[in-house]
This record gives C-alpha cells, sequence and structure tokens, in this order.
C-alpha cells in the first residue's frame, strides 16, 4: 500500500504511547515526509461554543464535544460531509476543513454534520511504517459512516472487532462471514 490517507489506524493493544491507548486515528495525510492524521474517538471537555467564544469571540450554539486529535497543537480543523466547504477530500464523503469562513459555516449550521478537532497526530518520516512493523496500529478503511456515526466509545472496538472477521474470514478462506456465525 502505498499510502494510508483515509485509512483508519486503530491502536493495538501493545501500542506503548498512552496518547493513543484505544484510540482510532483518521490518517489525512501520507507520504514519504510522514503522516498526518486524527484522533476520531477522543473527546474533550471543551464545546464547539466554549472554543469559539475563546478563540474568535464568536457565538455559536453548538454543545458538541470538540475532539482531541491528537498531542501535537495545531489548527482547529473539522471533518465533514459538505464538499462545497472541503479544503481537501480524505476520502469520497469525508472532508477537512481548516479555513475560518469554512469552520464558521459549519458551526453555525443546523444541519451540517461535522466533527472538530484541537490538535492532530503526526509522525515523521519512515515513524509510522516502523509502528505498523512492530504491530503497534491495526488498519482497516475508512467509511462515512464509521467516522460520522460511530458512537465515539464503541469505534475502536468496533474497529478490532472488523478487522479480527476479516483475518478470520480470509483464514478460513469465505467469501463472507455471517454477522452471528452460530448461524453457519
Amino acid at each position: 500500500m502505498s499510502t494510508l490517507r483515509g485509512h483508519f489506524l486503530a491502536a493495538s493493544p501493545q501500542l506503548p504511547d498512552s496518547n493513543f491507548a484505544r484510540t482510532v486515528v483518521l490518517i489525512l495525510e501520507h507520504n514519504d515526509h510522514g503522516a498526518l492524521g486524527l484522533v476520531l474517538n477522543r473527546p474533550s471537555n471543551t464545546t464547539v461554543r466554549d472554543l469559539f467564544a475563546q478563540l474568535e469571540n464568536q457565538s455559536v450554539a453548538s454543545e458538541h464535544a470538540v475532539r482531541i486529535g491528537g498531542p501535537v497543537e495545531g489548527p482547529v480543523m473539522s471533518l465533514h460531509g459538505e464538499e462545497s466547504l472541503a479544503d481537501e477530500c480524505v476520502l469520497p464523503g469525508v472532508y477537512l476543513t481548516s479555513s475560518k469562513r469554512g469552520l464558521h459555516k459549519l458551526v453555525t449550521s443546523e444541519v451540517i454534520e461535522y466533527l472538530l478537532f484541537r490538535g492532530y497526530s503526526g509522525w515523521g518520516t519512515g515513524q509510522l511504517e516502523n509502528e505498523l512493523k512492530v504491530g503497534g496500529w491495526l488498519i482497516a478503511a475508512a467509511t462515512p459512516e464509521l467516522v460520522f456515526t460511530s458512537p465515539v466509545d464503541e469505534l475502536w472496538k468496533r474497529i478490532l472487532e472488523f478487522q479480527g472477521r476479516n483475518v478470520l474470514r480470509d483464514a478460513l478462506g469465505l467469501d463472507e462471514f455471517p454477522d452471528d456465525p452460530t448461524l453457519n
């Protein structure tokens, strides 16, 4: 695989970095110079309303939790499904925005689904590849449904179960694997 852009990384139980314990990271960029992603399942105690009051001195109504995208400080970023507000496409149906104009439109909309992040996850040249070699991460294809609709506290478990089912299906040489194996 040449790039992991648009994929999930689910922290394996052996990953020693406490910043990533039981996390799922959506990879936004991955190339020869390193990788950048956002932790999807780490909500903060800060609401969107509180963040915009602090940073922009603006009043917005949203009580959604701002998520901690990772241990590296950086700009406020949003993942959303509105192509017209996209700075970049991460995968079909999932767009990234960090511009003030785009963020303001997102947080004041009552119909656009979005996730807001402070901080990000970053890896230098070869760092992520080394963590993958030692089994620190499991890779899974990302979908808009999992990015936006998974309960935040269940996402890591869902990704690991999904990957486990794929491994078992492949090991058994099956085309499909039923949700309930007792129905086999």
